[in-house]
């Protein structure tokens, strides 16, 4: 049978193949760029890129729908106390409404956030919707407290949840410029003189021209005159991650407290300590 044949036969019968059902299997669009996005850097392990990016769109999704379920209970709380509770009834309902792949309800939005390739083995990126309205930092800082309140690791393949706060080329002059936008934003939600002390965290994969010291110093030199180094314990963390030609800009708190986002190091150390106590 030549090729045209075969090319006609699977024509003839492909209206009787079976649907399968839709899986998220990987990035939307693999040709676009993480630059100017924000949202969360998932490591794993080279080769379970696959495995660790289905477990965390899951493992997001749940978060994402609990933020939405905090931001309805707030915008609840002004109503009649009558309406508020028919319409917490309404929420128990949608609750109960999951599909048997343990997704949340139907109303919810699937395309609030995304994955992006950014080109580096064992590293997945889920990019957030502009219209979202959760914060990195404050989703990946909730997954971890989470993990120290029930001691549970909550996945098997994804390592560190980094937040990201902004992405720009792997340039310094670029990481300066992102890195006072972002800061401006922060500034604004801290108290005077209440987080005082700051340390850099540089780390480049696939990228031989960026140098550390240079990306340090392009952010670094923006920080407050009333902040200090502390490379021990600072209050605050700048995260510097280059990626080929991306570097991705957070600014975080409690980096150490939490293992530097590391899940199962977080999770081993609480199951030492527990064992240190009996």
């Amino acid at each position: 049978m030549n090729a045209g044949a075969v090319g006609t036969r699977d024509q003839q019968h492909g209206s009787n193949t079976r649907r399968k059902k839709r899986k998220f299997s990987g990035p939307r669009n693999v040709k676009e760029s993480c630059i100017g996005h924000r949202g969360i850097l998932i490591t794993c392990s080279p080769g379970q890129e696959a495995a660790c990016r289905r477990e965390a769109y899951h493992l997001l999704l749940e978060y994402f729908e609990l933020f939405r379920e905090k931001k309805k209970d707030i915008e609840l709380s002004g109503n009649d106390l009558n309406q508020e509770l028919s319409l917490e009834d309404e929420l128990k309902q949608l609750r109960k409404q999951t599909s048997k792949t343990g997704l949340p309800n139907a109303n919810m939005d699937l395309n609030m956030f995304y994955t992006i390739e950014v080109g580096v083995k064992g590293s997945v990126f889920f990019a957030f919707h502009s219209s979202v309205d959760v914060e990195p930092c404050e989703m990946v800082e909730k997954i971890m407290q989470d993990v120290e309140r029930t001691k549970v690791r909550k996945c098997r393949y994804s390592v560190r949840f980094i937040p990201v706060d902004g992405i720009c080329y792997a340039r310094k002059e670029e990481a300066s410029r992102l890195f006072c936008e972002l800061l401006e934003k922060k500034l604004k939600q801290w108290k005077p003189l209440e987080k005082n002390s700051f340390a850099v965290v540089f780390r480049k994969r696939n990228n031989s021209g960026a140098h550390r010291n240079d990306f340090i110093e392009a952010v670094a030199q923006h920080m407050p005159s009333c902040f200090h180094v502390n490379l021990d314990k600072p209050n605050i963390t700048i995260l510097v991650e280059v990626l080929k030609t991306s570097c991705l800009i957070a600014i975080v708190e409690n980096y150490d407290r939490y293992c530097k986002f590391n899940v199962h190091e977080l999770w081993e150390r609480l199951e030492m300590s527990e064992k240190n106590v009996q």
